[in-house]
């Protein structure tokens, strides 16, 4: 068994890794093997694949990486829309007019637009005060 980790050749981001009998590169990676597993496994935000080795990355590429992708933020707020959605019922326990804001609050969600970024800096808080993506924005910090 071999430890295989999946990268894309242009530029040696970590796609993926895994432990096989028989690796194989699915179309656009290329992937390079190692006789036992890595432990710690290769850390995506702070390493690469460059000249056929595991290398650090430069300050400025492991600033780029944590940059969250636009299909994590998608992500993020689909879970958020099936976690909210018990509030939406008919006869859920609502005080005052709080079910006007969760309703107002899923609205925002749905209408987000934009690239990562944008979507992240316009997404409000929920009116029960938990942020969400929480682990998105500390990414972001310097």
């Amino acid at each position: 068994m071999t430890f295989a980790i999946y990268y894309r050749a242009s530029d040696g981001e970590i796609l993926g890794w895994a432990n096989s009998f028989d690796p194989v590169a699915p179309d656009g990676m290329n992937l390079i093997e190692f006789d036992e597993p890595l432990d710690p496994p290769p850390d995506p935000l702070r390493e690469k694949i460059s000249g056929g080795s595991l290398v650090i990355k430069s300050p400025a590429e492991q600033r780029a990486a944590r940059v969250p992708t636009l299909r994590e933020v998608e992500v993020a707020v689909f879970v958020e829309l099936l976690r909210t959605d018990r509030f939406m019922i008919e006869d859920y326990p609502h005080h005052g007019n709080e079910r006007h804001q969760w309703i107002d609050y899923r609205r925002m969600l749905r209408h987000l637009s934009g690239d990562a970024l944008q979507r992240i800096d316009a997404w409000t808080l929920p009116p029960d005060g938990n942020d969400p993506i929480t682990a998105l924005r500390e990414r972001l910090a310097p």
